[in-house]
């Protein structure tokens, strides 16, 4: 068995080209900005382990594979809606629009209700989710409800 390697970290001084590289992760790549702090933390670790006296944005090119790599799981771990039935419903129309028309296209209510099987939900879930997600803004209906879109802003993300 190996001996305990004994290392002195020496924090190191942090330059300002890290700050305008973590606002373009969250800009260009899409990372949350508690995420993209993360990211940058692993890196200012790393730098104090390896004892690098200052830290650079182009020292960071691990640190924004972390900050990929945890954007990812976070969509496989995230919450579960509960036993709620609106609540799953609306989680599963936000997925199933995000997914098949996520940049704000017109789907028809008919291939939004197969695609999520809302006849599992119960009898008025869907009509009374739609309604709500429309309230909050969340999506857009035209043509008596017969047809819907996400609603998106300007740069193609979800509102």
């Amino acid at each position: 068995m190996a001996s305990p390697v004994n290392i002195n970290p020496v924090p190191p001084d942090v330059h300002g080209d890290v700050w305008d590289l973590q606002d373009q992760w969250i800009k260009a790549h899409g990372i949350d900005s508690r995420v993209a702090e993360h990211a940058l933390r692993v890196g200012f670790i790393s730098a104090a382990v390896d004892g690098r006296p200052t830290l650079r944005a182009q020292d960071l090119g691990p640190a924004c594979a972390f900050a990929k790599y945890q954007m990812r799981v976070r969509t496989f771990l995230a919450p579960n809606p509960g036993e709620n039935p609106d609540a799953r419903c609306a989680i599963k129309i936000r997925a199933w629009l995000l997914a098949n028309a996520p940049k704000g296209e017109w789907v028809r209510k008919r291939d939004l209700d197969r695609g999520i099987s809302s006849f599992r939900l119960g009898p008025g879930v869907f009509n009374r989710c739609l309604s709500n997600l429309a309230v909050n803004g969340e999506i857009e209906t035209r043509e008596r409800g017969n047809v819907l879109r996400l609603i998106t802003t300007s740069q193609g993300e979800q509102k």
